[in-house]
């Protein structure tokens, strides 16, 4: 059994035993952290863990955020323009320019939220999948804080990166360690 899935057991036992993600009641995430190269094997791993759990009784929402990401940015009739603009501009100014466009992640917050509105949080859970198309958008801290508040079910946040000491996430082992997440980090073996 890989690293990977002794952390997917793990954390089905986790979710199957009902226990909280969170010591804080307002705050029902947590984090699954995998190495960025094992992101096709979470690909595989994802939808059986997602029927295990639907077979033990809960539901199981998934979602994309690079996918939400686009949904969000594809509103905008000015976004090819900006895109082919990047050689000129360089990739500060188009990641400048996606933030304004989606009202620096609101847009983006409030279309995952919506995503979440009205589920039950004893029966179902929310996984949020394909967190490195983010890069260099958005760090997945932002969107834990900011969805904070606006989730009331488990919700798990499969994260692409290093972990250096206890709490110090690296996204795509690319950023300095972030030890600003108050999610924890769940099963790390």
């Amino acid at each position: 059994m890989s690293s990977l899935q002794a952390r997917i057991r793990c954390l089905e036992e986790h979710l199957l035993a009902r226990k909280p993600l969170s010591g804080y009641h307002d705050l029902p995430f947590a984090i699954l952290r995998y190495e960025p190269g094992e992101e096709l094997q979470l690909r595989r791993e994802v939808p059986l863990l997602g029927r295990r759990l639907e077979e033990a009784g809960r539901r199981v929402t998934v979602i994309s955020l690079t996918q939400v990401m686009w949904e969000c940015l594809e509103i905008h009739d000015d976004l090819e323009s900006l895109f082919s603009s990047e050689g000129l501009a360089g990739v500060d100014r188009v990641v400048e320019a996606v933030n304004s466009l989606m009202e620096r992640g609101e847009t983006f917050v409030q279309a995952i939220a919506g995503r979440l509105r009205g589920l039950d949080p004893q029966k179902d859970i929310a996984f949020l999948v394909d967190t490195g198309g983010l890069f260099p958008f958005f760090r997945s801290s932002a969107i834990l804080n900011r969805l904070h508040g606006k989730v009331a079910i488990p919700t798990i946040l499969f994260y692409p990166g290093r972990l250096e000491g206890a709490v110090g996430l690296s996204f795509l082992g690319v950023f300095p360690p972030d030890p600003t997440y108050r999610p924890n980090i769940l099963c790390e073996v």
